[in-house]
């Protein structure tokens, strides 16, 4: 059971933790998350059957919870890849304005072998 409760407490924190993600303390949430993921997949390692019927109970809650940090989790993910893009955007955009000539195509030139 003891496994069961800290499974559930950690499950609950990545949560609020993903809940709460701010631009501003954004790094620190990854991190914490990151830890927090660890921890929930090490827990998990030591949950073993037979269950008993406090057990169960505990695992349907469980199975409704995974499901909402599922989606919170994919969210994330989008806003962090969304993120990456426009940074490789503003990063692309900022070198052609610096140096526009930089990526400039040679068809068509002709060159000419007599000298």
């Amino acid at each position: 059971m003891k496994f069961f409760q800290v499974y559930y407490q950690l499950t609950d924190e990545l949560i609020s933790t993903l809940r709460n993600i701010s631009q501003n303390n954004r790094d620190e949430a990854i991190t914490l998350i990151n830890d927090l993921l660890n921890n929930r997949e090490q827990t998990l390692l030591k949950i073993q059957p037979p269950f008993s019927d406090e057990e169960k109970h505990f695992g349907a809650k469980l199975v409704q919870m995974e499901k909402t940090l599922k989606q919170l989790l994919e969210k994330e993910k989008q806003s962090i890849q969304g993120n990456m893009a426009q940074l490789s955007k503003t990063k692309t955009s900022m070198n052609k304005y610096i140096n526009p000539y930089q990526n400039m195509q040679t068809d068509g030139y002709f060159y000419d072998k007599r000298k």
